[in-house]
């Protein structure tokens, strides 16, 4: 048996655990934040917002070869060029070197030796200019494939028609704040658009990262990211003018929508791993077939948490991800359980637009 001052030190040590495992996450975040933010212009090849088609890729593991078979071509180039820098710097060295021993004799060896270092800056700044411009390029190139392919792979299910997407383009920033998920936003960022048909209704979609700013206790404020992954806007009227409904997968350590004054908790709709909020019955929704298919959704190591949203326009579904999902596999190979992760969300989803569609 512990005694009373154990039990109080194995507390704090949990707590001071799970404050840093919660720190390091939202350092996470802010990576992957940043990695949203819009690019100076000169560094992106192509910025032109044409929506591309979707191609045929239903197959995990085509899916799996050609993005990683196209993230090796690009580590091996990028490897290579590295590696060519280097042995460029330690000839151009090599060289200064030995002429600062065969001059230093003579009285002009101090200007021979400058007018080598000055050569060896002018050449290495033009190598280092025409790598980067190279690797710029590809870069852009494996970043536009790997949306492609993904964002086909994921919408392969028939039920999706008409799909178009591009990853320059962005979600309108009101898509994600008029859900009234969260209070205070003050930034919402996106990357790779995507538009179509799911069964009947018309959908966008994207990466978001949102943030909000709350007041502490002492008077200050902190800024939170509150949602990073894959939003889902469907043009749906399932309720009534005044009518609204969050139904929410709680996430660890998250807090959860904020933006609920006029809704009110319901309890027993669904199992404890998830709230609703709403301001009418939402079983007149939520049959036992869509209660049947949410009780599939589970928050693992690659979804964070999850949201549902019903208003007299909109169905929104918002999937939270890890960095697996949400980081562009530039440097490292695709996590195939990410994507299957986030492939059976989507799939899930579609069960459930399906379900309402009958009840339409």
């Amino acid at each position: 048996m512990l005694d009373e001052n154990e039990v109080k030190n194995q507390e704090v040590k949990e707590n001071v655990e799970e404050t840093n495992k919660e720190n390091v996450e939202e350092e996470k975040k802010e990576i992957i934040a940043e990695e949203m933010v819009e690019e100076e212009p000169s560094s992106i090849v192509d910025v032109n917002e044409e929506l591309h088609e979707r191609i045929n890729l239903s197959d995990e593991n085509t899916f799996f070869n050609l993005v990683n078979t196209r993230q090796k071509k690009f580590m091996d180039y990028f490897n290579k060029t590295k590696k060519m820098s280097t042995i460029f710097m330690l000839i151009c060295l090599a060289v200064i070197i030995l002429v600062f021993f065969l001059a230093r004799g003579s009285g002009a060896f101090i200007y021979i030796c400058l007018g080598f270092v000055l050569v060896y800056f002018v050449l290495i700044t033009l190598y280092s200019k025409k790598t980067k411009s190279k690797l710029n390029e590809d870069s852009n190139k494996v970043i536009e494939e790997y949306f492609i392919n993904l964002d086909s792979y994921v919408t392969s299910n028939k039920a999706f028609s008409d799909v178009k997407f591009n990853q320059t383009k962005k979600l309108e920033e009101n898509t994600f704040k008029d859900l009234k998920i969260c209070k205070d936003i003050i930034q919402v960022t996106a990357r790779d658009y995507i538009e179509g048909k799911l069964l009947s209704y018309n959908f966008v979609a994207g990466d978001n990262c949102v943030k909000t700013r709350e007041k502490k206790e002492n008077g200050s404020t902190q800024d939170y990211i509150v949602f990073l992954g894959k939003l889902f806007v469907l043009d749906a009227k399932l309720v009534n003018d005044e009518q609204r409904a969050i139904i929410y997968l709680k996430g660890k350590g998250s807090n959860g929508p904020t933006d609920i004054d006029d809704l009110t908790l319901q309890e027993e709709v669904l199992s404890e791993k998830y709230v609703v909020y709403s301001n009418f019955d939402v079983n007149t929704i939520l049959n036992d077939e869509i209660k049947l298919v949410l009780e599939q959704f589970e928050v693992n190591d690659y979804l964070v948490d999850m949201f549902i949203t019903i208003n007299n326009s909109k169905l929104a579904f918002g999937f939270s991800y890890n960095d697996g999902i949400m980081v562009v596999p530039l440097t490292n190979p695709v996590g195939k359980n990410d994507i299957k992760e986030y492939k059976k969300d989507v799939e899930l989803m579609v069960e459930i637009v399906e379900h309402l569609k009958k009840e339409d």
